[in-house]
């Protein structure tokens, strides 16, 4: 504990003493001078109170709030130890308490600072690959595709490697323990442990776990669907039954842990070990969102920042409108089609026109995003804009819309002001509300 916490500290219970000393002193303390006895102890004790709500509940608008209450505690003490009766233990009393007021005021923000660092370290780094069935992988593999993705010779420890590595704790996934002896030895080639999952990888200093395991990632799937709303990730997480994951599980030396390094090695990797036909989704634990795979998956991993690049969508979101709030919205966007339709026939070159409609296919509806070519009466006439999940189609092939069927439009001009998108607000909200 830092020297400044520890005089914050004595002078949260020197506060409550103070207050509770000053009620029992009577008229006779330096406290009761033109009658503060009545409310200086109330502010000391309240100061006190707050601390104590921040020291142990976590309460960080405690810790501000306590020390303007002291400051004007100090503040009063000081006038009146001066003015109206002067008393040197008073002033020093007061000094003591402006001089705590100072310094918790001045670490709110290295507090502050502290919270977002642990938030930082308990945040894990890891991506995960939800797949219809397991793949095969072994040592041999893993090494071959680990280094095409990082574009270095990985090797496979041998077994004086393994006999360490066992020794410090890091075999068959009991992580932890001290830095390896001899680091050094480790800092230019990449290597790889284990001859089963969970394997470890070590490219100095990240120390890296990737899991391949043959079963639902989720105890408990039915749980998981109740808080998803799109469709298409809700399948994924219905139709998954094995997972593949980088983790990253160490930093093994004492330098600051460059997370954004580590992103890259598991994006990297994750690339390769990829199955276009096999996987359905990708979790990113660091903020714990499920993002659908789609065909710029494997891209966006290889991104120079994986992360922000798969929370680019591809896919527009599939969200079953069954709640008043949605309604409402797709009432709006069917009043307000005279306004799209206006500004469809005065469009210039490089506007754009897209309207979300009801498909209906074998027992089931979706609502998708089509680019408006033309209108015709109560008729739209275009192309669909994202993928179909249950009604068959493909991006790109031409449909017909009746406005009965409209649930939303949108309209983006030359200058990337957009109108409409009414679904589309309800749904950021939600988001922005969720996390």
């Amino acid at each position: 504990m830092k020297w400044s916490e520890r005089i914050q500290n004595a002078s949260i219970w020197l506060m409550a003493l103070v207050a509770v000393g000053g009620y029992a002193c009577g008229r006779g303390s330096v406290l009761a001078a033109d009658g503060a006895l009545d409310w200086v102890p109330v502010m000391l004790f309240a100061s006190a109170a707050l601390a104590v709500c921040d020291m142990f509940y976590e309460r960080r608008w405690a810790r501000p709030a306590s020390a303007a209450i002291q400051a004007s505690a100090a503040i009063t003490l000081l006038g009146i130890s001066i003015v109206a009766s002067w008393s040197p233990g008073g002033c020093l009393l007061a000094a003591c308490l402006l001089a705590g007021a100072v310094l918790t005021w001045r670490d709110r923000r290295e507090l502050a600072d502290r919270d977002q660092d642990d938030e930082d370290e308990e945040a894990m780094h890891s991506i995960v690959l939800l797949m219809r069935e397991s793949r095969y992988l072994d040592s041999a593999i893993l090494q071959r595709l680990a280094s095409d993705a990082w574009g270095a010779e990985v090797e496979i420890a041998d077994e004086e490697d393994e006999e360490g590595l066992s020794g410090l704790g890091l075999h068959h996934g009991q992580w932890g323990g001290p830095r390896p002896p001899e680091p050094q030895r480790h800092e230019s080639l990449p290597t790889l442990f284990g001859d089963e999952s969970p394997y470890m990888c070590l490219y100095w200093p990240a120390l890296l776990a990737i899991h391949n395991t043959p079963a639902p990632y989720f105890d408990n799937v039915a749980d998981v669907l109740e808080e998803i709303d799109d469709q298409r990730v809700a399948r994924a997480v219905r139709e998954h039954h094995a997972w593949l994951s980088v983790d990253l599980i160490s930093w093994m030396d004492d330098t600051e842990p460059r997370f954004d390094a580590v992103d890259r090695l598991i994006g990297q990797l994750l690339a390769e070990l990829a199955d276009d036909e096999n996987c359905l989704a990708v979790i990113d634990l660091t903020n714990g969102r499920i993002y659908p795979f789609d065909p710029q998956t494997c891209e966006k991993l290889r991104d120079q920042s994986p992360r922000q690049a798969l929370a680019e969508p591809y896919y527009a979101p599939v969200v079953a409108v069954d709640d008043e709030e949605m309604r409402r919205a797709v009432d709006q966007a069917r009043r307000r089609w005279p306004e799209f339709v206006a500004a469809f026939e005065n469009r210039g070159d490089d506007d754009r026109f897209n309207v979300k409609a009801k498909f209906v296919g074998d027992n089931t509806v979706e609502y998708i995003w089509v680019s408006v070519n033309a209108i015709e009466a109560n008729t739209i006439y275009g192309e669909l804009g994202n993928e179909p999940l249950h009604v068959g189609g493909k991006i790109g092939d031409r449909v017909r819309v009746a406005f009965e069927d409209l649930n939303d439009w949108l309209h983006v001009d030359a200058q990337g002001v957009r109108s409409g998108g009414f679904t589309i607000e309800v749904l950021s909200r939600r988001r922005r509300d969720d996390h």
